[in-house]
């Protein structure tokens, strides 16, 4: 039986209460393990509602089945092989090398774009040069055309330059 006074002195410690019941426990847990793969899991309680739960796979049978104690040695290292495939470094190789491939590829790309872009500026500030010197020889007064506000969010499709054109 728990006194007041025991209660007191507990929450004085902090509230630590496990001091109430000495004997007491916890749980009782095990380890369980999927008689499929191999699978195990320590410290699932074994009381009689979760050991049919797991015997059962689950409350509507939504999981693997589960069976009490640790896995046999051939389905221990079956799940130790599986483990490994899925840990393997060479995959991870693999995929650093498609990965780097992709940058590569897109880094070539951006810098196509680039080019382009610089192509398209060279052909605009010469084109902008001629037009201004055929005005200043000209003789007439230029006057900057006022720009509409429909004119400001204007989108422009720039087309990338061929290989020949740059």
């Amino acid at each position: 039986m728990v006194k007041a006074a025991d209660v007191k002195k507990a929450d004085r410690a902090g509230g630590a209460h496990s001091e109430l019941l000495p004997d007491a426990q916890g749980p009782s847990t095990t380890t369980y393990h999927n008689p499929l793969t191999g699978q195990e899991f320590h410290g699932l309680p074994m009381d009689p509602w979760s050991l049919e739960s797991y015997m059962r796979g689950g409350v509507h049978g939504s999981r693997a089945r589960l069976l009490p104690g640790p896995a046999s040695e051939e389905l221990r290292a079956k799940w130790e092989s599986f483990k490994n495939e899925q840990e393997d470094p060479l995959n991870a190789a693999e995929y650093q090398t498609e990965a780097k491939d992709i940058v590569e590829e897109l880094e070539d790309k951006a810098r196509r774009v680039d080019t382009t872009l610089l192509a398209l500026v060279e052909k605009l500030t010469q084109q902008v040069t001629e037009l201004t010197a055929r005005l200043d020889n000209s003789g007439i007064p230029v006057q900057p055309t006022p720009v509409e506000p429909k004119q400001l969010n204007m989108e422009i499709e720039v087309q990338p330059a061929t290989e020949t054109e740059v």
